[in-house]
């Protein structure tokens, strides 16, 4: 199929999700429909999130109330950081919505971009938990021995 500098204009939708003169390249209608599947879980994930965000700051002015100003931030601090996963959820989200009303490659470059600030976050946090973990383990470990060597 070539050029014809003389054809009539053409409509960029032609029907199928395309990426509106973006690269060239379409996004299929199997991307979408994955994505469209994709993106109720998506949501869900993150209200959850973010509900899990409410009760750790109801959690935290609890234990400020009555285990000390410290543990109760310390536990509002612990909810903040389930804010930054419910932010690149609801991102990733929009995009895909984006994608469904008409959008095209930009569109879903801005969903997978999300999904990926979603998947580092997540990795970080992980290796974070892990880490702390460890450290727990091995001060319990510790305290456990200096408990018993004090008998």
């Amino acid at each position: 199929m070539s050029f014809n500098p003389y054809q009539a204009p053409t409509s960029a939708y032609d029907g199928s999700y395309t990426n509106h003169g973006n690269t060239g390249a379409g996004v299929s209608d199997k991307t979408v429909a994955a994505l469209r599947k994709t993106r109720p879980w998506v949501v869900l994930i993150a209200v959850i999130f973010f509900i899990s965000t409410g009760f750790m700051v109801l959690g935290g002015l609890g234990a400020m109330a009555t285990l000390g100003f410290g543990f109760g931030l310390a536990y509002i601090a612990v909810g903040a950081i389930y804010l930054l996963p419910a932010i690149a959820l609801i991102r990733y989200g929009n995009g895909i919505n984006k994608l469904l009303h008409g959008g095209g490659v930009a569109e879903l470059e801005e969903a997978v971009d999300a999904q990926a600030s979603f998947w580092q976050i997540a990795g970080i946090l992980t290796l974070i938990g892990i880490v702390l973990g460890i450290l727990a383990m091995i001060a319990a470990v510790a305290i456990g021995a200096s408990v018993a060597n004090s008998f």
